[in-house]
């Protein structure tokens, strides 16, 4: 048991050391968007509308305060995407196996979640969160800059 243990650990330490550097990266990323723009998400930044992903991350916070029903109002796919990455983590660290069929998920579910995007656009936007319009994006300061140069 202890041997079992030990090898599920180096895997996860293994897989830490490869990617440390991404997921740094991708917290400074998150962390200096958020201070600078008020978001993280790229769509937000420039165009000021959600994407298909709003409310992921705020759903995913939800969860960890216990608020599931807030989470499932937030972005329903919360759940898919834990459950892929519980997936994921079973069979890399505790079958140690590779992760069959990973890619048609990540497919479906990412197809599933632009279906259900247009639904809540046309159903909730641009007043209910998280699908609202944001003011002082990126896009209309690079326009403004142009119509002023006119």
């Amino acid at each position: 048991m202890i041997k079992r243990i030990a090898l599920i650990w180096n895997r996860i330490w293994t897989d830490i050391k490869k990617g440390w550097v991404a997921a740094l990266v991708v917290y400074l990323y998150i962390r200096l968007s958020l201070i600078v723009f008020g978001a993280a998400c790229p769509t937000v930044i420039f165009l000021g509308m959600p994407c298909p992903g709003c409310g992921l991350t705020r759903a995913g916070t939800l969860l960890l305060q216990k608020d599931f029903s807030g989470a499932w109002e937030m972005h329903p796919f919360i759940w898919a995407w834990i459950f892929l990455v519980l997936y994921i983590c079973f069979q890399r660290y505790i079958r140690g196996a590779k992760v069959a069929g990973l890619v048609p998920m990540v497919i479906l579910i990412t197809l599933a979640m632009f279906v259900f995007y247009i639904y809540r656009m046309y159903h909730y936007y641009p007043d209910v969160e998280p699908m609202i319009q944001r003011d002082s994006v990126l896009f209309d300061l690079f326009l403004r800059d142009i119509m002023l140069r006119k």
